[in-house]
């Protein structure tokens, strides 16, 4: 067999480590993965991740395999979809969305 399989694993892994570290806003990954910052370079990094898992899970029953792959290239396309058209960076959007919730709890609290 290839000796070199062995690190698609590991990659995988590791590259799943730093998607999950880039949504907890560790400070190294927003020093180091500027790119995992904002909406596009997630979405091109999920794609990237997809293609991954689509080609490199020889072992694995196939319909795992595109359920996986599927869901990180969706993934992928809403964040490029976000990327595009909301210029925003995902911290601002976070924000804004529990401004808004704040402000909608703070109306239902006065009209109770």
């Amino acid at each position: 067999k290839n000796p070199w399989i062995v690190f698609i694993p590991m990659y995988s892994i590791l590259f799943g480590a730093i998607l999950i570290a880039a949504e907890f806003e560790i400070l190294f990954i927003e020093k180091y993965f500027v790119f995992l910052h904002n909406y596009f370079g997630r979405g091109i990094f999920l794609i990237y991740l997809a293609t991954v898992a689509a080609g490199n899970m020889p072992d694995v029953d196939d319909i795992i395999v595109y359920v996986v792959s599927g869901v990180f290239a969706v993934a992928g396309i809403i964040y490029l979809f976000f990327g595009c058209f909301l210029k925003r960076k995902p911290d601002d959007m976070r924000e804004s969305l529990l401004d808004k919730t704040s402000e909608l709890r703070k109306k239902k609290d006065e009209n109770v």
